[in-house]
């Protein structure tokens, strides 16, 4: 299949996916829950994208700056009155403030490959003073009713996806303590077809 056709069909499966999905709903809600016990004063949101976390949870937090890379979400972000650094994560980084911040947030941002998201992961954890909180937020296909699905369908996670979450961990650790906690989304539809679009998002 031709490479435009696939980012097409990439494109119109995730827009399937949020509009059927309780994801960002149930992200939200858990990061409020975990914010306001900590009460940040200032908060790295490293790929906010659309804004839909940044936005509401930014009314709380004094100093609430992101990084999108997207020109589009810029200008909405822009536009929704946020600190805004416009690049791609850690190449910018020179282009955050000099100070560290309480809270750091990436949200499906971390790269998926371990050559690229330790470099990540070790940039977004020097942006935390002590004491803070450095917050991942990513998929866990292996585990998950997803994960079990496809190893019924005689069609398992990929080795590498099974140990992503692994890795992720273990290099988090050289750097702080770790706590996980899972938040497990829903895709609800009536219709077979966008069903089907949505689990091609997922498996892909």
């Amino acid at each position: 299949m031709p490479q435009r056709h696939l980012t097409t069909f990439y494109t119109r499966s995730f827009a399937t996916f949020l509009s059927h999905t309780d994801e960002k709903t149930l992200l939200l809600r858990e990061l409020r829950r975990y914010l306001r016990a900590l009460k940040p004063c200032s908060l790295l949101d490293i790929g906010a994208g659309s804004g839909d976390l940044s936005i509401p949870l930014s009314r709380t937090i004094p100093d609430y700056f992101v990084i999108e890379r997207n020109p589009e979400h810029v200008a909405a972000l822009y536009k929704s009155h946020l600190q805004v650094i416009a690049g791609s994560f850690p190449e910018c980084v020179k282009r955050v403030p000099s100070f560290l911040f309480d809270v750091v947030l990436s949200s499906h941002s971390a790269p998926w490959h371990e050559d690229e998201y330790v470099p990540f992961l070790e940039t977004a954890a020097s942006l935390v003073r002590k004491g803070g909180r450095l917050i991942v937020i990513t998929y866990d296909n292996a585990t998950s009713a997803w994960g079990h699905l496809r190893d019924a369908c005689g069609d398992p996670v990929s080795e590498s996806s099974r140990m992503r979450l692994a890795t992720l961990k273990s290099r988090l650790e050289n750097v702080g303590t770790v706590a996980c906690s899972t938040v497990e989304r829903h895709v609800r539809t009536s219709s077979l077809r966008e069903m089907m679009e949505a689990l091609a998002f997922v498996y892909s």
